[in-house]
């Protein structure tokens, strides 16, 4: 079989040209070279159809009789064996491709494919292509111990490129590409420097591909060697069919390489622009970008983001959202969306800009960015959501405002199921959004509960829409200190403050507390069918804390002292109990936890959400309010009444008293300013909500009513309330 061998290996050295492929011809557009081994002359390799010797590759350091000539190789008749002996000038044999492809010439997007066989298991850092240098940008493969090819893209300092990777199943690395011992495996390789992109395939199909284009702007492989093997470090290899182009294969092209079949028609068709391209500032240091995809011929690679001009990242072709962070407060960011095929086409560019919100807003969403449809896991930026598989979506059914909301549709089936007992959604723009104990927050959303959402008639198996969850292993760690619950047909805002005991120290609760305050009560029937403006300020303390809610501008809710409950009697190491400094945070959807333990007569829950806020204490209802909602937080005054100490209580003579009273109804951020006859009066609460104002008439004060003027700052600092006019009674007549 040797002498077989070498009779016939040596035929084919003395052959001008020997034809054998029974293959279709490769992908001609961009192709600089094809090398198959079945034209061979001496110890030239003939470039596909071309037997003048020009673009050829060159054997150097044959063994002798020919013997780097095999036959029988895949796909086709002739293939090449780089042994690694040493020949007799004790050099190593390699195979040299035209070096007028080398450097500069080298493609700057391309496609390397060639065939491979070895056995890599005990092979460690052999070249196959070109070789490790830490002073060229160029790539290189070479074998890694375990029967693998290492690809890598390095640059002139030292540096692999490296990004964000994704994984074809089977596939851990984002650099080795395993390959069975001793058996023909398929190797193509493409870099796109315009996008930043490598793909990697293995016998056809995508295995590795990567982003590296947001650290390695600028980066083309000006540096390249083009040799299979090494002089001094060659890895024992068979090769077969090598292929050189200037542009980026389709994954399509790739396998019509690996099968030997007919190439699809190359594809210079680039995709259109992404559609409907949009922006949300989520936050002080966050925007949110949402669009449907790029229309393209023949499939997408992906996308390029750039923020102001430059590369910002790489996004899948099923990407149809993105979170930008670690933004400037207040700060304008113009976007660039550009969609890549999979031949390396770039279409046209979508564009959109976002300014980020003030530092005083610490989530802002409208849902407008995310695309209908179920959500699949946390795929919308800025949210983290716990519920069964399908149970929460993005809807066009209803809005508050827009288009789009989140809806969730939760079944007993679905608790049964996954046993999660939620379908909930919480804000989520770069960490857990905790409040802080002691701190005042803003927070504001619209719900909607589904019109023919039924009452649940078992008394035990309440839920919850809306809460603000302890933070785990945290204050307020078991039962949501504020929340609204569904009980029996009636909504109930329920507050859960600390317990303390009879030296007024507090008392920590290791069970589901029941010492709890229901702060609203209401017919669950007013909230179907229809959106509730919710506002929430906040203030979670032990002790002295605050809880004011408003539905639909209305003040239905207030509270204070405790607003939060401990856990632990044992301090941490700064004096804070059970990780204080996070509060709780917000949730909504629907809880329903007693579904698979209680009985029930409802079996499923649909509510809807929109227009989701939060602000620090330095916001105010208008910061968070629905963009189209009512004021909230203005205090209505009432009973308001006017007298004089003149025996007729009506009429005022000069050095008359004139009284003022009026109520409030809410608490307000500092005392009413009061002006009688346009001079300031002596204001003065008189308990509670009541308040008393009161001033001497003059002699040359005007004749008539006594105008007055009671100013009320609202408790959110926005405005203030104005009244004139006496609600009950008459005005005080001055007559001189």
């Amino acid at each position: 079989m040797s002498l077989l061998r070498t009779t016939i290996a040596t035929l084919m050295a003395a052959l001008p040209c020997i034809t054998c492929a029974a293959d279709a011809p490769p992908p001609a557009l961009g192709r600089l070279g094809y090398w198959s081994f079945d034209q061979v002359s001496a110890n030239k390799v003939f470039d596909l159809g071309n037997t003048s010797g020009v673009n050829a590759a060159q054997l150097i350091n044959p063994l002798p009789a020919n013997n780097n000539w095999i036959i029988g190789a895949k796909p086709d008749s002739g293939g090449l064996l780089l042994d690694n002996l040493p020949n007799n000038s004790n050099r190593q044999n390699y195979l040299q491709l035209p070096t007028t492809l080398e450097k500069n010439a080298f493609p700057v997007n391309g496609t390397l494919a060639f065939w491979i066989k070895g056995d890599f298991s005990a092979q460690n850092s052999r070249d196959v292509f070109d070789t490790y240098s830490s002073t060229r940008n160029h790539i290189f493969i070479r074998t890694s111990i375990g029967g693998k090819l290492q690809i890598k893209l390095q640059s002139s300092n030292n540096t692999y490129l490296s990004g964000k990777t994704v994984l074809a199943n089977g596939y851990t690395s984002d650099s080795e590409l395993p390959i069975a011992t001793d058996v023909w495996t398929h190797v193509a390789i493409s870099w796109d420097t315009n996008s930043g992109m490598t793909y990697i395939y293995k016998d056809g199909k995508p295995a590795i591909s990567y982003f590296w284009g947001a650290g390695f702007n600028g980066w083309k492989p000006d540096m390249q060697q083009v040799r299979f093997g090494g002089q001094d470090n060659g890895a024992v290899a068979s090769y077969d069919n090598l292929a050189l182009y200037n542009r980026v294969l389709s994954g399509d092209e790739v396998q019509a390489l690996y099968n030997g079949s007919p190439a699809p028609s190359a594809d210079q068709t680039p995709p259109g622009a992404p559609i409907a391209l949009v922006a949300e500032a989520s936050a002080a240091s966050m925007v949110v970008l949402g669009w449907q995809p790029a229309p393209d011929n023949a499939g997408l690679s992906g996308y390029i983001l750039y923020r102001n001009g430059a590369v910002l990242t790489w996004l899948p072709a099923g990407a149809t959202a993105y979170g930008d962070t670690g933004l400037t407060t207040e700060t304008r960011y113009d976007y660039q969306l550009v969609a890549i095929d999979q031949s390396g086409n770039q279409g046209p560019a979508a564009l959109v800009s976002a300014v980020t919100q003030p530092a005083r807003i610490l989530f802002n969403s409208t849902l407008e960015t995310a695309t209908p449809g179920v959500i699949a896991g946390n795929s919308i930026p800025g949210w983290t959501l716990q519920s069964p598989p399908g149970a929460v979506s993005v809807t066009t059914e209803h809005a508050r405002a827009g288009s789009k909301a989140f809806k969730f549709d939760f079944k007993k089936e679905d608790w049964k199921l996954d046993t999660v007992l939620r379908a909930e959604a919480i804000p989520n723009p770069n960490a857990s959004l905790n409040m802080a104990l002691g701190q005042t927050y803003w927070t504001a959303f619209s719900q909607y509960l589904a019109a023919d959402m039924e009452d649940e008639k078992e008394k035990e198996n309440e839920e919850v829409v809306w809460q603000f969850h302890g933070a785990q292993n945290g204050p307020g760690g078991i039962s949501a200190p504020l929340a609204m619950y569904l009980i029996n047909g009636q909504a109930v805002i329920r507050i859960l403050p600390a317990a303390f005991d009879k030296n007024d120290q507090i008392t920590p609760l290791s069970a589901n507390p029941s010492d709890y305050r229901d702060a609203w009560i209401a017919p669950a029937s007013a909230l179907k069918g229809r959106w509730t403006d919710w506002v929430i300020e906040t203030n979670f303390n032990y002790r002295d804390g605050l809880i004011r809610v408003w539905k639909d501008g209305v003040n239905v809710a207030n509270h204070t002292g405790s607003t939060i409950y401990k856990l632990s009697s044992t301090p941490n190491a700064d004096g804070k109990y059970q990780n204080n400094e996070n509060g709780p945070y917000l949730k909504f959807g629907d809880y329903k936890w007693g579904w698979g333990k209680r009985p029930s007569s409802v079996n499923e829950r649909i509510v809807y959400v929109d227009e989701i806020r939060i602000a620090t204490s330095a916001g105010s209802c208008t910061d968070v309010r629905p963009v189209s909602g009512t004021e909230c937080g203005i205090p209505i005054v009432s009973s308001v009444s006017m007298r004089s100490d003149f025996s007729n209580p009506g009429v005022a003579k000069a050095a008359s008293t004139v009284t003022l009273l009026f109520s409030i109804d809410l608490p307000i951020a500092a005392a009413p300013a009061v002006t009688i006859a346009k001079r300031a009066a002596i204001v003065t609460n008189i308990g509670g909500n009541a308040w008393r104002a009161t001033m001497t008439i003059n002699a040359n004060d005007a004749e008539g009513p006594v105008a007055f003027n009671i100013n009320i700052p609202r408790i959110d600092g926005a405005a203030t309330t104005t009244i004139s006019t006496v609600t009950e009674g008459l005005p005080v007549i001055f007559q001189k």
